[in-house]
């Protein structure tokens, strides 16, 4: 069988606030950077492992990376690595019967399996030693995979074909956005209506609002905690005591101060200890909301909504003092307000022109220079969370394909 060019196989995962794609060339990607914390690694039979050289990627057929040196319980091996979603990838792709697949002493996957792991065999009847990537990994999956639909944002900014994307007629470009934004807005509503499906609204707020003050890279322990301590009698916990709970794994590497999960969860304990009732003051709030005029263009929409006031009125009552402007937005638009929608709280389809008109959450600057060059924004038309909701529904997931950037 000749050599060809690799084919990378795409998972579609289930994030916090609606489905994205991992591509298995971000695992590798993760492998070929040590993206991960190399201390005390163990492989799925208990064997320490050391990780000297990642090896050489290997883009064409056969193993990932190529003459990796590692150590397994301090025995030293320069051998092949490959990389999977799941174990039974090893079967699925049929590298037991591949000879190409026989120098691989170590698997490297990103979940392991449930109950007792079967070993795989290559062809020649060796068990590599098999690593089970997620629980050391520096950051969130969904914030790789952000990162990696940012990179190609940024090559893709100056593709030639944005400027395809720019000679569309402004009408098109905007429906094209708009496509995108309704998509998304689809997602998280999915995603909030399962979450109200197996909970109150009250335990939903409650952990949303955790998990978004957990960032990617620390929403994962900071769910656990929302699971372990419902919102009655949160308050009576210390951020110190919940900041030190076991198993929770905290990512601080490279952490702003700011958005420290101890800080963040002071600021948390002290909304929940001000108004334990915060979640039903949000549910009245956004239940007496103004249902809006759909023609409206976003700068009106604002002013006939007077968002500035309700903005003012959701930090002073609702939203946990401390935060800066962008999280504030980034809770409503990725959180609260699809879980109105979810709830039912208005009109069908009201709250959706709040959220497209709504100030954008946490923003990657790409995201706004690509809409500015493209003539979509500017004096004419606010930059708006729609937008930016569909500007990055464009590069995640098959987006892309809508502008034969694929």
């Amino acid at each position: 069988m000749g050599i060809s060019e690799k084919r990378m196989s795409v998972c579609q995962m289930q994030g916090l606030y609606g489905p994205y794609y991992l591509s298995e060339r971000v695992l590798q990607k993760i492998w070929l950077r040590q993206d991960f914390s190399t201390d005390a690694l163990r492989t799925v039979s208990g064997r320490s492992l050391r990780i000297a050289f990642s090896g050489n990627w290997n883009h064409l057929g056969g193993p990932d990376f190529k003459d990796a040196r590692f150590e397994i319980e301090g025995t030293g091996y320069c051998a092949d690595v490959e990389i999977h979603f799941s174990p039974e990838d090893w079967i699925h792709h049929g590298h037991e019967r591949n000879r190409a697949f026989n120098r691989v002493r170590l698997h490297v996957v990103l979940h392991g399996e449930r109950g007792n792991p079967v070993a795989v065999r290559t062809e020649d009847g060796n068990c590599p030693e098999m690593l089970v990537l997620l629980p050391h990994l520096h950051q969130d999956l969904e914030a790789y995979a952000m990162d990696e639909a940012l990179i190609e944002m940024e090559r893709i900014c100056e593709h030639p074909n944005l400027s395809e994307f720019s000679s569309l007629p402004e009408r098109d470009r905007v429906s094209l956005l708009r496509e995108q934004g309704e998509a998304r807005w689809g997602q998280k509503v999915r995603f909030a209506r399962k979450r109200l499906e197996s909970v109150d609204w009250e335990s939903a707020c409650h952990q949303y609002c955790l998990e978004v003050l957990g960032y990617a890279r620390n929403r994962e322990p900071m769910s656990r905690l929302a699971l372990r301590h419902p919102l009655s009698g949160f308050a009576g916990y210390s951020p110190e005591a919940l900041f030190a709970e076991p198993d929770l794994n905290w990512r601080l590497d490279g952490l702003r101060p700011a958005n420290h999960p101890r800080l963040r969860l002071q600021q948390y304990v002290n909304r929940v200890a001000g108004c334990p009732d915060w979640p039903v003051a949000l549910k009245e709030m956004i239940a007496r909301w103004m249902v809006p005029d759909r023609t409206d263009a976003t700068r009106a929409f604002r002013q006939k909504s007077d968002l500035n006031r309700l903005l003012e009125d959701l930090r002073v009552r609702v939203l946990p003092e401390g935060l800066g402007a962008t999280r504030c937005h980034t809770l409503m638009v990725d959180a609260f307000l699809p879980l109105a929608e979810a709830a039912g709280l208005l009109d069908s389809s009201a709250l959706f022109y709040y959220w497209w008109h709504w100030p954008p959450g946490d923003c990657p600057a790409v995201v706004g220079r690509l809409l500015r060059q493209s003539g979509v924004c500017g004096s004419h038309r606010t930059f708006c969370n729609g937008l930016h909701q569909g500007a990055i529904g464009l590069f995640l997931g098959v987006g892309t394909t809508c502008l034969g950037w694929d």
